[in-house]
C-alpha cells in the first residue's frame, strides 16, 4: 500500500507529519478489517521533489533525500518497486 501526499508549498518537510498520520490511519483501517498490512509506504511530493518513507509495525523510516523528478526513471523505479514488493501479513 502506498500513501501519496502533495506538498502544497513545495516544502516536503511540512507534509511529512500528514503523510505519517495517513499511513497510520491506513494501517489501523486494515487491521480493523482483519487485513493487516505489514509495510505501508509513504511519498511526499511537490511534483518536482519526492521524499519516501516506510511504516513497519510502529516504526517509520524516512529517507531524508529529496529526489528530483528528473530523471523520471528513478522515481518510477521507486514507485514500481513499492507496488511489486510482496505484502505479507503481520
Amino acid at each position: 500500500m502506498i500513501v501519496l501526499i502533495e506538498a502544497k508549498k513545495a516544502d516536503l518537510t511540512l507534509e511529512i507529519g500528514q503523510c505519517i498520520a495517513e499511513m497510520l490511519a491506513a494501517q489501523r483501517f486494515n487491521e480493523q478489517k482483519n487485513q493487516p498490512i505489514s509495510t505501508i509506504y509513504g511519498v511526499v511530493s511537490s511534483g518536482i521533489l519526492w521524499r519516501f518513507m516506510k511504516l513497519e509495525a510502529q516504526t517509520v523510516t524516512i529517507d531524508l533525500t529529496d529526489y528530483p523528478l528528473q530523471p523520471v526513471e528513478q522515481i518510477l523505479a521507486f514507485l514500481v518497486w513499492m507496488v511489486k514488493t510482496p505484502i505479507s501479513e503481520s
